[in-house]
């Protein structure tokens, strides 16, 4: 049975080695989607904070020769710095913040155009065609992946990167090859885990997710042994090359990591409702935020007065705070579920906020209530799909991992929406799978009814007809009686 299943899914994938139309027609949506979100009031910051960008382009300068390597440096993740080093290194020597940003640009256009259609493949491949073609589609009704190409921040990549993750799955799924490391499908399945990891280094806890899988799984021999061997391989990989990286100059995610944790101790303190953007502008007025800025000062002069690195105080401040307030810790950690699901827009005011016909207070109420009932609407179809398949869950982990890990790490640290987009690949494929039998039944009722009114006009035509002839017919007789009856009054007459 099994065999025969894998020579269907086989058949499917070599369908997918060409494009159809379907892929053309979703390339010309995202195209169009790419215009629609230009038109949005609010955007990404162009260059992110700017740490991507500037060491990105180092990097392509030392690359050509034009810059000394001495001056490369990652100070916080690999993955978008190689990432946008691509095509910045197609850009001459010289040239201006725009055009490298143009560069950016149309290099994760072509980026997320590959992805969309990948997605497609992924899950047509386990989930068949309608499947495949509805997860592509969901990418379009809420298009984050859009939104996220207009800025060099590190969401495009990570997006990226899942999508392989779950399209290798997919492609392994195929396979008789028991050792994953030895396929097509398991090769790129990690080498998605990597960039992911090189993307977002929050992602840390799917490698322990993908072990702790495949000892729940562990009477499906195949599918353990192939989680094992993706986690444990992508964990290697991403410690060595931490190691590597922190031997450069200011080290890889040095006193990052202690500065997130630091600050989220702070986040929904005493403010549970207060969903601002954590900055000095937005959080004007924020108790939370003149609280951390206060005790941000306190370690700064116990660093001066004492010269223990900045990144050690902050991360003992916060171990001992988690330690000495377990409530509020757990206070905090459930909000920050709850907020990492709810999108907010920042940058504009409810009273700045303008999208056509949707203005100010109201407007800005109704845009986002739209977006987080479509989300709401995806993430419940997925968590259904969970629910329906709990029996087998473990066997799609690849689907709700990524999703899972970015969860439980943001509640534990620090939240921001923005952070959940890089699970999104695998929501979308549940969703859909969960959304395609409801469709198809709506469309079976809706085509009956077509059926049912065609035939309903059908009986009322012949049902008029026969009204029609009846009624001729008693006109007839009618006419035919006063004809007679004139008649004989002539003859009496």
């Amino acid at each position: 049975m099994r065999r025969l299943l894998i020579l269907d899914q086989s058949k499917l994938l070599s369908t997918f080695k060409r494009l159809d139309r379907f892929d053309l027609c979703l390339i010309l949506l995202v195209v169009i989607s790419y215009v629609v979100v230009s038109k949005l009031p609010f955007a990404p910051q162009k260059f992110g904070d700017g740490v991507f960008h500037n060491e990105a382009r180092s990097a392509a300068l030392a690359v050509r020769g034009t810059e000394p390597w001495t001056k490369v440096k990652i100070s916080r993740a690999p993955g978008p710095v190689l990432y946008y080093a691509v095509p910045y290194l197609l850009l001459p020597s010289g040239s201006s913040d725009e055009s490298y940003w143009r560069a950016a640009f149309v290099w994760s256009v072509l980026w997320m155009s590959a992805a969309t259609l990948l997605l497609r493949r992924a899950a047509a491949i386990k989930f068949g065609s309608d499947g495949g073609k509805l997860a592509a589609l969901l990418t379009l009704i809420l298009p984050l992946n859009v939104y996220y190409s207009y800025g060099i921040v590190a969401e495009p990549p990570a997006y990226a990167a899942v999508t392989l993750f779950t399209y290798g799955w997919a492609r392994w799924s195929t396979s008789d090859n028991r050792f994953t490391l030895f396929n097509a499908g398991g090769l790129l399945t990690l080498i998605g885990l990597v960039v992911l990891l090189f993307c977002r280094p929050n992602a840390i806890l799917l490698p322990p997710i993908g072990i702790v899988v495949a000892v729940l799984n562990r009477k499906n021999r195949r599918e353990a042994a192939f989680a094992l061997q993706v986690a444990l391989a992508g964990l290697v990989v991403f410690v060595l090359a931490f190691l590597a990286l922190a031997q450069l100059p200011g080290g890889w995610q040095s006193g990052n990591f202690s500065h997130v944790l630091f600050h989220g101790r702070f986040q929904y303190r005493t403010e549970p409702w207060d969903w601002r953007f954590w900055d000095d502008t937005t959080r004007q007025g924020s108790a939370d935020h003149a609280l951390f800025r206060s005790e941000e000062a306190k370690i700064i002069l116990a660093h001066n007065q004492t010269g223990t690195p900045i990144s050690q105080l902050k991360r003992s401040w916060s171990i001992n705070d988690a330690i000495d307030h377990p409530d509020l810790t757990l206070q905090m950690a459930l909000i920050r579920v709850l907020s990492l699901n709810i999108a907010l827009v920042n940058s504009k005011t409810p009273d700045e906020f303008k999208i056509g016909p949707l203005q100010g207070r109201p407007g800005y109420l109704l845009f986002h209530v739209a977006l987080n009932f479509t989300y709401l609407v995806m993430l419940l179809s997925a968590l259904s799909f969970v629910y329906q398949r709990r029996a087998t869950i473990a066997s799609y982990w690849v689907l709700w991992a990524p999703w899972a890990a970015l969860l439980l790490f943001h509640a534990l640290t620090y939240a921001e929406p923005r952070y959940m987009f890089p699970g999104q690949p695998g929501l979308l494929i549940m969703a859909a799978v969960t959304l395609v039998p409801i469709l198809n039944v709506l469309n079976h009722r809706l085509l009956n009814s077509r059926l049912s009114r065609c035939n309903l006009c059908v009986l009322c035509e012949i049902v008029n007809h026969r009204d029609t002839e009846n009624t001729e017919v008693a006109q007839r007789r009618n006419r035919a009686r006063r004809v007679l009856s004139q008649r004989r009054r002539t003859t009496n007459g």
